[in-house]
This record gives structure tokens, C-alpha cells and sequence, in this order.
């Protein structure tokens, strides 16, 4: 009986040792054991640990090595010819050899996990659309198994959307009879939450609710027709974010009111509000969507590369953009804040209807600090308060905050990367 265990321990072995060795030499081959597996580990700590950049290559040294050199004696004692090594030694190698190997796949795993794309840029991961979006899908499947939507590889794009949606980037809508509640083919295009009080909030995408942590619903017929119903009846405190809007609404036009003061007439004259215009040139047509845009810094001055890199996404999306409309007295008089918190009577006293559907406006602000990954590189962040403002109706449709960083061995290197990956945020969440 012990022979026969004998011979199946053997047996068995020696088929993990064939296996192994075949994992060792094309491992060694392409220097992956040791080049490869110190290139992943470096890389995840210097992403996720904030740690000296040589404390970083030191772990990951020691960890290859031993990997290595473990790896090594084990295997030449399982396979070793010599008289001197006990049968004992050999199976407690092969134990060895494959707890080295689980650990290492294991490790392996964790640190890759995340990625995308490989050193080399060749995709690591596919993707598939849904009803909630796009998710991950394996590779192997050539369609979703339940949607039976096509697996694509991913592409940068496509993986800032699946990312973003994961650490709940989702803004705030507040939805109104104008707006599109579904794609054509009848694809919730909001997302929703519903009080146990019965007030509703609706967000632009799906995902988790930003205070709740709770996965947003896709809008069905029978929310929409509620929410008409909370209009219909004027229950504007039923919708979260209506409640924002409606106290900006009562806010007193202090505007209005120190021009009056200061006029001998006591009336606003229609000449000091198309003094606001410098581009009077732009006509809001019946068969095109008119936007205006306007960003300003801390220091409210306009934006002008932000500015035109935005009307280049609206642009994409099917607007006729304008990013030299307002005057610099706009922003000094006060009447871009005025605008900006969506107060329909300046909006109907600068006759913005004429010229466009929609306003644009945001406040931005930069900044500069040491890497931490890195004492020679610098990381630059920009920060948005963004918001879309129906003309018509004074609706602030969309706003949302957002911030971005970049890295780079200058400060002007740091910016652009920052201002690239800020434009893809906001274009991400449009």
C-alpha cells in the first residue's frame, strides 16, 4: 500500500515539476520573474502607497529576489539527482514550490487587477454596453452574457466612463418638462432616488448615490409621470435641487437695484445692458442649439484657453458655441454672478434669448504642489464649479463640481496635463 502511495506521490510530482519548470523558463525568458515583477510591483506602490520613491524600489527588489532565489533552491531539490537529499526535503520543495507559485499568482493578481493596458499599450480588458452604462466583460465572450450587446476592447474613453461611474462621479439634474428622459430606443438616459419622504432627486448618470452610498435607479414612465405631477401642482420642494433654485429665485437683485440708485432717472437703461455685449453677431435659430460660454478664474478673469477647449466638446455634441460674447465689464459689474445662480430677470433684461439657447458658465481655480510619489515632479490640479442654464426658462439644468490633477517635470508640463484631464472630465459628465 505504501508503494503504491509512493509511486502516485511521484508520479504526481513530477507533473508539478514539468508544469514549474516550463512556468521558469518562459518566465525567465522574457526576464518577467524578476524585471517584470519588480516593473508591477513598483508601479502599484508608487500609485497607491505615498512613500519615498527608494523605499519604493527597495521592497520591490527584495521581493523579486526572493521569489527568485526561493523559487530556485526549491525546484532543484525537488528534481536533484542527489542521494543527499531526503525523500522528506523533496515533497516539503514541492510544497514549497507551489505555495511560491499561489502566492505569486496571488500578488500578481492584486497588483494587476486595476490595469487596462500593459507596459507596451496592448489592452488588457474588454468591455460591453448595458442598460446601466458600459461594465468590464472577459475577453473570451464575444458578446454581453445577458445583454448580447458586442465586447470591444477598451479604449481610454471608454475606461474614464466605466471609472468614473465607479467612484461616483454623478452630478445632480433637475429635471423639467423639456427634458429627454429616454434614448430612442428607449434607454433611461437619468437616474434617480427616491426619499422615504417621496422626494425625488435625479442624477445625470448612473451609479452610487454621492451621501448614501446606494446604487441610483434608472428613470422609469412611472417616475416621470410623478414628477409632472409635483410641477404640475407647483410641489417644487418635492424634487431636491428645486429648492436651491427657488431661493436663488428670491434673491433680491442687488444689481438691479444700486443702478437704479445711482441713476438720476431711477430706471434701468436698455443701452447699460448691451454695453454687457460684444458680440451681438450670433442669432438663436429654430433648427440649431446656441450655447455661450464663459469661465472664470479666482481672480475673475475669463478662461480663454479653458473657454475654447469647452466649446470645442460642445461643438462635438452638436452646438454652435461662442466663447467671446460677454464684455470683461460683465464679469466686473457683477452680472455674471447674476447669471450664474440662474436669475431669470437679468436674463430677460439682456435679451439672451435673441442670441442663444443656453449659457455656460463656471468658476475655476489652479494650483501647484510637490509630487508626492516624486520630489522632482510636480502635480498641478484645476477645480470647476460648472453649471448649464436653460435661457428660456432660467433653469440651471446641470451643474456639478469637479477636480483634476496632472504630473509633470515642469509647471507648465503639470497644467497641461491637468487642463487636458479636466476638459475630459466635463466632457465625460455633459
Amino acid at each position: 500500500m505504501e508503494i503504491k502511495i509512493e509511486k502516485y506521490l511521484k508520479v504526481i510530482r513530477w507533473v508539478v515539476i514539468i508544469l514549474f519548470a516550463l512556468a521558469v523558463i518562459i518566465t525567465l525568458f522574457n526576464f518577467y520573474l524578476i524585471k517584470g515583477t519588480y516593473d508591477i510591483i513598483f508601479q502599484y506602490l508608487a500609485n497607491n502607497i505615498g512613500l519615498n520613491i527608494w523605499l519604493i524600489r527597495i521592497i520591490a527588489i527584495i521581493f523579486s529576489l526572493l521569489v527568485l532565489i526561493y523559487g530556485l533552491k526549491w525546484f532543484w531539490k525537488a528534481i536533484s539527482p542527489s542521494p543527499l537529499i531526503k525523500s522528506q526535503d523533496r515533497n516539503n520543495a514541492l510544497l514549497g514550490l507551489g505555495a511560491l507559485f499561489i502566492l505569486f499568482c496571488s500578488m500578481m493578481w492584486i497588483f494587476t487587477q486595476d490595469n487596462n493596458f500593459n507596459k507596451i499599450g496592448e489592452v488588457q480588458k474588454c468591455y460591453a454596453a448595458t442598460l446601466d452604462g458600459y461594465e468590464y466583460v472577459d475577453c473570451s465572450y464575444k458578446v454581453h452574457p445577458i445583454y448580447g450587446t458586442e465586447v470591444k476592447p477598451v479604449t481610454p474613453e471608454i475606461v474614464k466612463i466605466i471609472e468614473n461611474k465607479k467612484i461616483n462621479e454623478v452630478s445632480r439634474v433637475i429635471p423639467n418638462r423639456n427634458f429627454r428622459f429616454f434614448s430612442p430606443d428607449g434607454r433611461p438616459l437619468i437616474y434617480y432616488y427616491k426619499y422615504p419622504n417621496e422626494k425625488l432627486e435625479f442624477f445625470s448618470q448612473s451609479g452610487k448615490h454621492p451621501q448614501f452610498n446606494v446604487d441610483l435607479r434608472p428613470i422609469t414612465s412611472e417616475i416621470v409621470k410623478e414628477l409632472f405631477e409635483y410641477i404640475d401642482n407647483g410641489n417644487d420642494s418635492m424634487v431636491i435641487g428645486n429648492e436651491i433654485k427657488k431661493n436663488i429665485s428670491q434673491v433680491p437683485n442687488q444689481l438691479s437695484t444700486e443702478i437704479k440708485n445711482n441713476s438720476q432717472n431711477k430706471e434701468i437703461k436698455k443701452e447699460t445692458y448691451v454695453n454687457y455685449i460684444i458680440n451681438n453677431s450670433i442669432k438663436n435659430t429654430a433648427n440649431t442649439k446656441e450655447i455661450i460660454i464663459t469661465i472664470i478664474d479666482n481672480n475673475n478673469d475669463i478662461e480663454p484657453d479653458i473657454n475654447q477647449d469647452i466649446s470645442k466638446v460642445f461643438s462635438s455634441k452638436g452646438y454652435n458655441s461662442t466663447t467671446s460674447f460677454f464684455s470683461t465689464k460683465f464679469i466686473a459689474d457683477g452680472i455674471f454672478n447674476h447669471l450664474y445662480n440662474g436669475n431669470l430677470d437679468m436674463i430677460r433684461k439682456l435679451e439672451l434669448i435673441k442670441y442663444s439657447d443656453f449659457l455656460c458658465l463656471g468658476k475655476v481655480s489652479f494650483s501647484l504642489r510637490e509630487n508626492k510619489s516624486r520630489n522632482d515632479m510636480v502635480t498641478a490640479e484645476y477645480k470647476i464649479d460648472f453649471r448649464i442654464i436653460t435661457i428660456e426658462d432660467g433653469n440651471i439644468q446641470k451643474y456639478f463640481s469637479k477636480n483634476a490633477t496632472g504630473t509633470g517635470w515642469s509647471n507648465e508640463e503639470a497644467k497641461s496635463v491637468a487642463k487636458n484631464n479636466l476638459i475630459s472630465v466635463i466632457e465625460n459628465n455633459l
